[in-house]
């Protein structure tokens, strides 16, 4: 009745393949959702990619391979991060994982942007270890501390 008494008809297209079917509706379908409903659902879509995200990195931590990344990781950022600080032992475990992705890339092994995120998880855990090691013995970096 809206289509033929309310004045406005909305022609849209839906995705198709050859040929796209169309639908006809007398409702304003253009129109945007209150603001309130457009924020509840981006949070509820968040919400959704981070368990999502959360059960994959739980599914991937059952994999012994995973474990080993994530133990490189932290003995690099721990080593180095002790002795030159803890945000270059983050970047060195960091990129010791690039680095072991792209010689699996040359052929070497399978590239996975797992291993590369579970060395990354290991290094950020090493740096804040090596971070809580240098604050309690109250040194920069055992270098300087040697140095002295």
């Amino acid at each position: 009745m809206n289509i033929l008494f309310g004045g406005k008809v909305w022609l849209g297209v839906l995705s198709g393949k050859t040929q796209p079917p169309v639908f006809v509706s007398g409702e304003m379908v253009f129109e945007k959702a209150p603001l309130k409903a457009r924020i509840l659902a981006f949070w509820g879509k968040a919400k959704e990619s981070i368990i999502q995200t959360w059960e994959n990195l739980a599914e991937a931590a059952k994999q012994p391979d995973k474990r080993k990344h994530f133990y490189v990781g932290f003995v690099i950022a721990l080593v180095v991060g002790v002795l030159f600080g803890a945000l270059v032992g983050f970047v060195a475990g960091s990129l010791a994982g690039a680095i072991k992705e792209w010689w699996d890339s040359k052929g070497h092994g399978t590239v996975e942007l797992m291993d590369f995120i579970f060395t990354m998880i290991g290094a950020l855990c090493g740096a804040l270890v090596a971070l809580i090691v240098c604050v309690l013995f109250n040194i920069h970096s055992v270098l300087s501390w040697l140095l002295k």
